[in-house]
């Protein structure tokens, strides 16, 4: 019987805590910011530059969301990002090669 404040009394609530301590403060922190900043209207380069290419308001988001995810990647426990990450393991050895470490062993 868990009241307010109770740990671990459902699933969801052990499996965030696993994730939470698997993946570190830090992680999360830099996770949660670049939510943020793809939210958010101001922008390094506006989405919407007129008489400009206009990908190119869109490259900056992508290029610092592939910062973010290379800097998870590679100090993230490999463990944690095989159980908690959706998606098939090729995926995930795809996503290790582009972050420049070697996919762990299956």
């Amino acid at each position: 019987m868990g009241g307010p404040g109770a740990v671990g009394t459902a699933g969801g609530d052990a499996d965030e805590l696993r994730v939470r301590r698997l993946l570190g403060r830090g992680l999360r922190v830099r996770l949660y910011l670049v939510l943020v900043y793809l939210s958010s209207p101001i922008d390094l380069v506006p989405d919407l530059v007129p008489d400009v290419v206009p990908v190119i308001g869109y490259a900056d988001d992508a290029v610092i969301v592939a910062f973010v995810l290379r800097s998870v990647v590679r100090r993230a426990d490999p463990g944690a990002l095989r159980r908690y990450r959706p998606g098939s393991l090729g995926g995930l050895a795809a996503v290790h090669r582009l972050a420049g470490v070697p996919p762990p062993a299956v």
